[in-house]
């Protein structure tokens, strides 16, 4: 299947849309750098890792209620763990959008007076 055949429908259709995005996340996953699929691979593991260890903290929150020195313990590795989820969390979310890729359609379609479809400038 030709992709530029799909490019006038993708605009316009949410189904054939799906095509050429499904294909440049392909694209975009294996031509990505070893390093950063690795950590594509490990930062849900992080984000879990945090998880869990904040719903455990939270689960043995009456072991520290009595004792001052205990409850700013628990409030300071509270903040800790929420510090991980939240930096793994915006981690995966730009691991997301570097592992995207963006096809200008609507460039690509374009034509100029005449008629004929301009060919898309390469990036300054």
């Amino acid at each position: 299947m030709n992709i530029f055949a799909l490019m006038p429908a993708a605009e316009r259709d949410s189904e054939s849309r799906s095509i050429p995005e499904r294909e440049a996340a392909h694209h975009a996953e294996v031509s990505e750098m070893p390093g950063t699929a690795q950590e594509r691979s490990a930062v849900p593991h992080d984000r879990a890792d945090a998880l869990r260890a904040l719903d455990q903290l939270y689960e043995e929150r009456k072991l520290y209620e009595g004792d001052p020195i205990g409850r700013r313990r628990r409030q300071a590795d509270a903040r800790t763990r929420q510090e991980r989820l939240r930096a793994a969390g915006n981690r995966l979310e730009a691991l997301g959008q570097a592992g995207s890729l963006v096809l200008p359609l609507g460039e690509w379609m374009a034509s100029d007076q005449r008629g004929y479809a301009r060919c898309p400038q390469p990036p300054a």
